[in-house]
């Protein structure tokens, strides 16, 4: 179910601040005096990077193993909507900030659930409400194969699963998670969501060629369909988290070969459109988080 980008009340935003405040107040005691110049310097920093500063900053806490998990969880979960803020406002930075939105909504699910606070997910799966994306035609046809590809390969890992035996390669950890993919539809239902997305996108293109090819390679879906290797990165894990995340890098990386303008253009002429579509992405991150993709660093992001 689609919903769009919903910002934290005013209220657990204060919170958040004022936690972020006792955090570092033992810091802040011993700092350095105050340098000329400094805060004048701070308030001519420009939109982009005012939302950058502050994203990193959440960031930063939510991953700071020595600060208690409370604080981490409300700036997680401040941080989830910041990064989105700087997809927008930072043409260059629209791959990285995309996936630090997917990093912080996956953190601030976990956090929720240990707490068992309510979550209500980021979550965008198609784009039936945008009429109109001013990025180039071409870029978005790429986008839509890799939509494509993933609503393909979820849909022949449907039915791998529906028909799974356990071998002995296989651990029951394995087996289980088989189980509960083919149980309640969950790859079925990814990959209509995919491919109506893949559609979408190419009604958006401009008249674009359709690069779609319907049917696509299929080796490692049939014979590694548990677990498989990514090669992107080298990493050992589940087969459809490899599915969700390649699609979300192969998207993100045709938007951040494009020039800067060309992302520019689209905040201003049609910036709703581009915040569902960083959107649309980041679910796919998020999904591949939850069915057992890393979400460090050093699985996301080039050293």
């Amino acid at each position: 179910m689609q919903t769009r980008h919903r910002f934290l009340s005013v209220c657990a935003r204060t919170v958040a601040v004022a936690l972020t405040t006792l955090a570092f107040v033992g810091v802040t005691a011993c700092s350095a005096p105050r340098i000329a110049g400094r805060a004048e310097q701070e308030q001519e920093l420009g939109t982009c990077e005012r939302f950058l500063e502050t994203a990193q900053s959440y960031s930063n806490t939510m991953g700071d193993a020595n600060i208690p998990l409370y604080l981490r969880y409300f700036t997680a979960s401040l941080a989830q909507h910041d990064w989105l803020n700087v997809a927008l406002q930072c043409p260059s930075q629209f791959g990285d900030a995309t996936m630090r939105s997917a990093q912080a909504q996956h953190f601030t699910r976990l956090a929720a659930n240990h707490f068992g606070f309510a979550y209500a997910p980021l979550t965008v799966t198609k784009l039936d409400t945008v009429d109109s994306l001013d990025l180039p035609g071409e870029a978005l046809a790429t986008i839509a194969l890799a939509e494509d590809r993933a609503g393909f390969a979820a849909e022949v890992l449907a039915g791998r699963y529906d028909s799974f035996t356990p071998t002995s390669a296989n651990t029951s950890s394995d087996a289980e998670f088989v189980r509960r993919l083919a149980s309640n539809a969950t790859l079925l239902t990814m990959s209509d969501n995919h491919k109506e997305a893949a559609a979408r996108l190419t009604m958006l293109s401009k008249g674009a060629q359709d690069i779609r090819r319907k049917v696509y390679d299929t080796r490692m879906l049939t014979t590694s369909e548990v677990n498989a290797t990514d090669p992107a990165t080298g990493l050992r894990t589940r087969t459809p988290a490899i599915v969700e995340m390649d699609c979300a890098r192969e998207q993100l990386q045709r938007i951040d070969d494009l020039p800067a303008s060309d992302i520019a253009t689209a905040q201003s002429q049609s910036s709703d459109a581009l915040l569902q579509l960083s959107l649309l992405i980041a679910t796919h991150a998020v999904t591949a988080f939850g069915l057992g993709y890393p979400s460090a660093d050093y699985a996301l992001f080039a050293s």
